[in-house]
């Protein structure tokens, strides 16, 4: 998938109206996700995406990441995923709905089995949604 169609996908929700605001939330979902893996396992992801993808895998502040790894991942649940998420897309974007469409085609983008490591290092609560994406 290029990056356009996944821009594309983003711009079906409610509230997206431009690429800024698509790329915007696919940068903050991968953010989130990518802290919340261990450093190992977001190098595997990004590894794995296409090119043009890469620079929204790694998009956040440098502090942002530095810290992640020290901690090794953020260890958020399904309700503070999608709340820091929301907290960081305008509102009147739905949160869930934009994690489960990335979630949706980061899935397309990687080997079944990377799918299934993601999968391992998240809660029960998040994983659900992952495996429904």
């Amino acid at each position: 998938m290029t990056k356009r169609e996944l821009l594309s996908r983003l711009m079906k929700l409610p509230g997206v109206t431009t690429d800024e605001d698509a790329e915007h939330v696919v940068s903050v979902v991968f953010q989130t996700l990518r802290d919340r893996l261990t450093s190992d396992e977001a190098d595997d992801v990004w590894a794995q995406l296409p090119t043009a993808w890469k620079t929204l895998w790694e998009s956040g502040s440098w502090w942002g990441k530095v810290t992640a790894r020290l901690r090794g991942m953020n260890k958020l649940d399904r309700d503070e995923f999608i709340r820091y998420v929301q907290n960081h897309i305008r509102n009147d974007i739905p949160a869930e709905m934009a994690v489960r469409t990335v979630f949706h085609a980061l899935k397309e983008q990687i080997s079944p089995g990377e799918v299934e490591d993601v999968s391992a290092q998240l809660p029960h609560d998040l994983r659900t949604i992952w495996k429904a994406a």
